[in-house]
């Protein structure tokens, strides 16, 4: 008499979990660039990359990446309309400008509760994240971006 009810609330959180874990649109789309970008063997790379933070703060991320691995980087900001002319580089975690660091950034961007407000547009000839934004229409001033200003493979 209750193995039914078990058996039917089971059978609901079973389906629960599987719907759960299908990928959005946005993230399938992402996982499809992943795998282009790893079948490619580019191992070394010098790439920079523009975060600006609505118009509060933007900073240039040169980094130069061999074997996989970051061995150089540098920063360099441009005053935002709110800094009024002047600005200074913020910290920066180098890793987080590579392009495994990129599709991380992109892929938590796309499984965030702000996911609808999230545009992810990809690289065409190396399939990387070339521009994660953020934009909220309710929101003033609180949309934010990633964009890939140059890459350049190296031997």
């Amino acid at each position: 008499m209750y193995k039914q009810p078990f058996f039917l609330l089971s059978l609901l959180l079973i389906a629960g979990l599987l719907a759960a874990c299908r990928l959005s649109p946005g993230s399938r789309e992402l996982a499809r660039a992943e795998k282009r970008w790893q079948a490619q063997p580019i191992d070394s790379y010098q790439i920079e990359v523009l975060v600006v933070n609505s118009t509060w703060h933007a900073q240039y991320h040169l980094i130069t990446v061999r074997d996989g691995e970051v061995v150089d980087s540098s920063a360099r900001c441009i005053p935002a309309p709110a800094e009024m002319g002047k600005c200074e580089v913020r910290e920066y975690t180098a890793d987080d400008y590579t392009v495994p660091g990129l599709f991380s950034k992109a892929r938590t961007a796309l499984t965030s509760i702000y996911a609808r407000f999230m545009e992810v547009d990809y690289e065409p000839t190396y399939s990387f994240p070339n521009i994660i934004s953020y934009s909220n229409p309710e929101i003033i001033d609180g949309g934010w971006m990633w964009r890939v200003t140059s890459f350049t493979p190296q031997p």
